[in-house]
This record gives structure tokens, sequence and C-alpha cells, in this order.
């Protein structure tokens, strides 16, 4: 039988890399994270300089935005010349989103039922 089925993904309030940030930091509330971990965890495979760029500035990005949106909080440092945060955690209001972004419907799947025999 042919795939008869179609799944539309359905964007969310956050960006990709925002809703990585908050479920990894709901998922791992005791653990010391940082911009650091976050970009290992998150983009494990980043060999090339321009890649490593490419993914600070990504997760960087994504972290101001949920400091500045009063979900998420740390203590900001310069590691390098380049502003990072260490000791994120979720602010209430975090948890209260990242529990949300977990049980919201993601995606839409539809089954063609006009090919089915019987």
């Amino acid at each position: 039988m042919a795939d008869d089925k179609m799944e539309i993904g359905i964007p969310g309030k956050f960006s990709p890399e925002e809703e990585a940030i908050l479920d990894h930091l709901y998922n791992h509330p005791d653990e010391m994270i940082g911009t650091g971990t976050l970009i290992g965890t998150l983009k494990p495979d980043q060999e090339a300089t321009e890649k490593r760029q490419q993914s600070y500035e990504e997760i960087q990005g994504a972290i101001e935005t949920l400091v500045a949106q009063g979900l998420a909080k740390g203590k900001r440092v310069s590691i390098s010349g380049r502003v990072c945060f260490e000791k994120l955690r979720l602010t209430p209001r975090g948890e209260v989103a990242a529990i949300k972004e977990r049980k919201r419907v993601k995606k839409l799947v539809f089954i063609d039922i006009s090919k089915e025999s019987g």
C-alpha cells in the first residue's frame, strides 16, 4: 500500500532553538547549563569555524530572546570577548512556557481514506 498520509508541521510561538533550549532547561533543572553546554548538546557536530560561529549566534540569540521575555535567567559573562550565559535556569513563567510547548500539538496527520478498500 502506498503512503496515504500527509503530515503538516504546525509552527509554534518559539523558534526551533528557543524550543530546544526551553525543553533542555526543563528536563535538566539541576545541571549547570550555559551557552557552551547548549551549543555542545543541541549542535554537537560543529567542526568548521564558521559553523561554530553560526551555532554560537543561533544559540546565544535564542537565549537572549528567552531572557528578554522573562522565561529564562542566568549569569551573563564574557568569554574570549563574547557574551555568554552561565547558570541558566527557567523562571516560573519559563516553566509554564516549557510545559505548554511540550503539550502543544506540533503536527497534523491527514490520512486519505478515499483509497481505503472495503
